[in-house]
Protein backbone atom coordinates (compact mmCIF):
# COMPACT_ATOMS: atom_id res chain seq x y z
CA UNK A 1 0.00 0.00 0.00
CA UNK A 2 1.52 3.41 -1.19
CA UNK A 3 1.83 6.22 1.34
CA UNK A 4 -0.61 7.96 -0.67
CA UNK A 5 -3.08 5.38 -0.45
CA UNK A 6 -3.02 5.02 3.21
CA UNK A 7 -3.36 8.69 3.82
CA UNK A 8 -6.30 9.15 1.49
CA UNK A 9 -8.20 6.23 3.80
CA UNK A 10 -7.05 7.36 7.00
CA UNK A 11 -8.66 10.82 6.10
CA UNK A 12 -11.74 9.16 4.54
CA UNK A 13 -12.16 7.98 7.51
CA UNK A 14 -11.72 10.09 10.36
CA UNK A 15 -13.44 13.04 7.84
CA UNK A 16 -16.97 10.38 7.55
CA UNK A 17 -16.39 9.78 11.40
CA UNK A 18 -16.47 13.77 11.91
CA UNK A 19 -19.80 13.75 9.13
CA UNK A 20 -18.82 15.75 5.96
CA UNK A 21 -20.14 15.50 3.11
CA UNK A 22 -17.26 15.06 0.80
CA UNK A 23 -14.53 12.78 2.20
CA UNK A 24 -14.04 10.68 -0.54
CA UNK A 25 -13.06 14.03 -2.99
CA UNK A 26 -10.99 15.21 -0.50
CA UNK A 27 -8.87 11.53 0.53
CA UNK A 28 -8.70 11.33 -3.75
CA UNK A 29 -7.58 14.85 -3.55
CA UNK A 30 -4.82 14.33 -1.24
CA UNK A 31 -3.80 11.08 -2.73
CA UNK A 32 -3.15 12.89 -6.38
CA UNK A 33 -1.21 15.90 -4.70
CA UNK A 34 0.92 13.25 -2.81
CA UNK A 35 1.57 11.50 -6.05
CA UNK A 36 2.29 14.42 -7.80
CA UNK A 37 4.90 15.90 -5.52
CA UNK A 38 6.44 12.26 -5.68
CA UNK A 39 6.82 12.33 -9.52
CA UNK A 40 8.42 15.69 -8.90
CA UNK A 41 10.60 14.94 -6.71
CA UNK A 42 11.52 11.62 -9.20
CA UNK A 43 11.90 13.55 -12.22
CA UNK A 44 13.87 16.28 -10.27
CA UNK A 45 16.12 13.65 -8.75
CA UNK A 46 16.75 12.33 -12.09
CA UNK A 47 18.06 15.47 -13.22
CA UNK A 48 15.26 17.14 -15.34
CA UNK A 49 14.58 20.44 -14.71
CA UNK A 50 11.08 20.70 -13.21
CA UNK A 51 10.66 24.34 -12.60
CA UNK A 52 8.52 25.18 -15.41
CA UNK A 53 6.10 22.72 -14.32
CA UNK A 54 6.61 23.45 -10.96
CA UNK A 55 5.32 27.02 -12.02
CA UNK A 56 2.30 25.54 -13.70
CA UNK A 57 0.83 23.66 -10.94
CA UNK A 58 1.24 26.73 -8.79
CA UNK A 59 -0.57 28.82 -11.34
CA UNK A 60 -3.08 26.40 -11.77
CA UNK A 61 -3.43 25.57 -7.69
CA UNK A 62 -4.23 29.96 -7.33
CA UNK A 63 -6.55 29.85 -9.67
CA UNK A 64 -8.45 27.09 -8.05
CA UNK A 65 -8.47 28.66 -4.48
CA UNK A 66 -9.14 32.21 -6.16
CA UNK A 67 -11.99 30.70 -8.02
CA UNK A 68 -13.11 28.75 -4.65
CA UNK A 69 -12.61 32.30 -2.27
CA UNK A 70 -14.24 34.37 -5.25
CA UNK A 71 -17.49 32.11 -4.96
CA UNK A 72 -17.62 31.59 -1.56
CA UNK A 73 -17.73 35.99 -1.29
CA UNK A 74 -20.36 35.97 -3.44
CA UNK A 75 -22.09 33.63 -1.68
CA UNK A 76 -21.81 34.80 1.55
CA UNK A 77 -22.08 38.31 0.80
CA UNK A 78 -25.82 38.74 2.17
CA UNK A 79 -25.21 36.20 5.23
CA UNK A 80 -22.03 38.90 5.91
CA UNK A 81 -23.98 42.02 5.53
CA UNK A 82 -27.12 40.42 8.07
CA UNK A 83 -24.43 39.89 10.50
CA UNK A 84 -22.42 43.07 10.25
CA UNK A 85 -25.58 44.80 10.34
CA UNK A 86 -26.62 42.63 13.17
CA UNK A 87 -23.61 43.79 14.91
CA UNK A 88 -24.46 47.26 14.81
CA UNK A 89 -28.05 46.83 15.35
CA UNK A 90 -27.46 45.85 19.26
CA UNK A 91 -26.13 49.24 19.90
CA UNK A 92 -29.38 50.63 18.55
CA UNK A 93 -32.00 48.46 19.44
CA UNK A 94 -32.46 46.50 22.45
CA UNK A 95 -35.07 43.44 23.16
CA UNK A 96 -38.71 44.70 24.13
CA UNK A 97 -38.84 47.83 22.28
CA UNK A 98 -41.19 48.95 20.13
CA UNK A 99 -40.32 49.44 16.19
CA UNK A 100 -41.99 49.91 12.66
CA UNK A 101 -39.74 49.16 9.60
CA UNK A 102 -41.31 48.88 6.42
CA UNK A 103 -45.33 47.33 7.04
CA UNK A 104 -44.17 45.67 9.81
CA UNK A 105 -44.74 47.07 13.82
CA UNK A 106 -44.30 45.03 16.88
CA UNK A 107 -41.68 44.35 20.14
CA UNK A 108 -38.61 43.15 19.32
CA UNK A 109 -38.30 39.61 20.97
CA UNK A 110 -34.60 39.16 20.33
CA UNK A 111 -32.00 40.23 18.23
CA UNK A 112 -29.88 37.17 16.85
CA UNK A 113 -26.89 37.11 14.96
CA UNK A 114 -28.89 37.55 11.23
CA UNK A 115 -32.21 38.78 11.88
CA UNK A 116 -34.13 40.49 14.24
CA UNK A 117 -37.53 38.62 15.86
CA UNK A 118 -40.41 40.72 15.88
CA UNK A 119 -43.70 40.22 18.07
CA UNK A 120 -46.38 42.26 15.67
CA UNK A 121 -49.94 41.86 15.00
CA UNK A 122 -49.50 39.06 12.80
CA UNK A 123 -47.52 37.06 14.82
CA UNK A 124 -44.13 36.45 15.15
CA UNK A 125 -41.80 38.12 12.65
CA UNK A 126 -37.95 37.49 11.22
CA UNK A 127 -36.72 40.80 9.54
CA UNK A 128 -32.91 40.45 8.47
CA UNK A 129 -31.13 42.75 10.18
CA UNK A 130 -29.55 44.37 7.01
CA UNK A 131 -33.22 45.52 6.27
CA UNK A 132 -32.83 48.00 9.23
CA UNK A 133 -29.73 49.66 7.79
CA UNK A 134 -31.05 49.71 4.15
CA UNK A 135 -35.06 50.92 5.02
CA UNK A 136 -36.51 53.41 7.57
CA UNK A 137 -36.94 52.05 11.03
CA UNK A 138 -38.78 53.66 13.47
CA UNK A 139 -38.22 53.79 17.41
CA UNK A 140 -41.09 54.12 18.80
CA UNK A 141 -42.98 54.86 21.95
CA UNK A 142 -45.14 52.02 23.91
CA UNK A 143 -47.40 54.79 23.84
CA UNK A 144 -47.87 55.15 20.17
CA UNK A 145 -47.45 51.71 19.64
CA UNK A 146 -50.78 50.80 21.82
CA UNK A 147 -52.98 53.69 20.07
Amino acid sequence: MTGGKLLKDLLVKTSEKAGFLYSTVLGNTVQYAIILITILIAVNQVGINTGILTDLIDIIIAAILLGAALAFGLGAKTSISNILASYYLQNRYKEGQFVKIDDTEGRIIQITNVAVIIDSAQGQVSVPAKRFSENNSILMNQKDSEK
